[in-house]
């Protein structure tokens, strides 16, 4: 019989617990996890932008999401900008922990729960967790930070960071937000049989299309640009406008062929 004892017990730790398992924490090591690991960094900016809209509702959030043929992902928002600043606590440039440690994040705040019904009420992604997993299971993962005039940039691959936080440049005080940029990694992102069909090239447009019409109901004074390339060639463009879109013009769209809309007064 095996020897059992404190030696014995072991795990991974931080990122690389992510690595070992990422379908627990993404739902998925397969296609679907894959398509979850772009809500995770997406969700982020239309939180960011819910919490922004608590003291200037009128503040106009800009999202771009671009997906290329060799599968990277990018996605620009005009939010505040992850912090670089030290942590008061930790004493560590605090987008570090934004992007390496599990459940650590500004909506850990709670101000989600301070949040008037008018927008939903709380956030949407994970809490601080989704970032810290898209790191861990990429290829690359590269963060560009805009904010107090200053450019910041870091980068991580596989999970490791490659590039310590550093300045690379001025901007224009107002030219604020956040680009984060990544390719999964499909050592252990696998693309072997799943439930969503085409495993050649994980990202299938209309995937994204019909998330992407539902964020901008949860959100105020938001634009969702969404741009595409699939490795046959294909490209395009659709806009999603929270000012425009509506509950009623998404049941309309989805609604089953010659079903009746009724609408009720409350």
């Amino acid at each position: 019989v095996a020897e059992y004892d404190e030696s014995a017990i072991d795990g991974s730790e931080g990122l690389m617990a992510v690595r070992d398992d990422p379908a627990m924490y993404l739902g998925s090591n397969q296609v679907e996890g894959i398509i979850q690991m772009v809500h995770e960094v997406v969700e982020n900016s239309i939180d960011e932008g819910r919490v922004i809209h608590r003291r200037l509702p009128d503040y106009p959030i800009e999202i771009n999401v671009e997906i290329s043929k060799d599968g990277t992902v990018t996605v620009k928002d005009n939010g505040r900008g992850i912090p670089v600043g030290l942590h008061p606590r930790k004493k560590v440039p605090t987008i570090y922990l934004a992007l390496e440690k599990i459940n650590f994040g500004a909506k850990r705040q709670r101000v989600g729960a301070q949040m008037s019904s008018a927008y939903g009420g709380g956030t949407i992604g994970t809490h601080g967790a989704g970032l810290a997993c898209t790191v861990a299971v990429s290829e690359r993962f590269y963060c560009q930070v805009r904010r107090d005039g200053e450019i910041w940039e870091v980068e991580y691959r596989k999970g490791v960071r490659t590039i310590d936080l550093r300045k690379i440049g001025n901007c224009e005080p107002n030219d604020i937000g956040t680009t984060i940029s990544f390719k999964y990694d499909d050592e252990i992102m696998g693309l072997y049989s799943n439930t969503l069909g085409e495993v050649d090239f994980p990202f299938q447009p209309q995937y994204f299309i019909d998330k992407f019409k539902q964020y901008v109901l949860y959100a105020k004074n938001t634009v969702i640009n969404f741009k595409w390339e699939l490795p046959n060639g294909e490209t395009g463009f659709e806009t999603f406008d929270s000012n425009e879109y509506t509950l009623k013009s998404l049941l309309e769209e989805t609604a089953l062929e010659g079903a009746i809309l009724v609408e009720v007064e409350y």
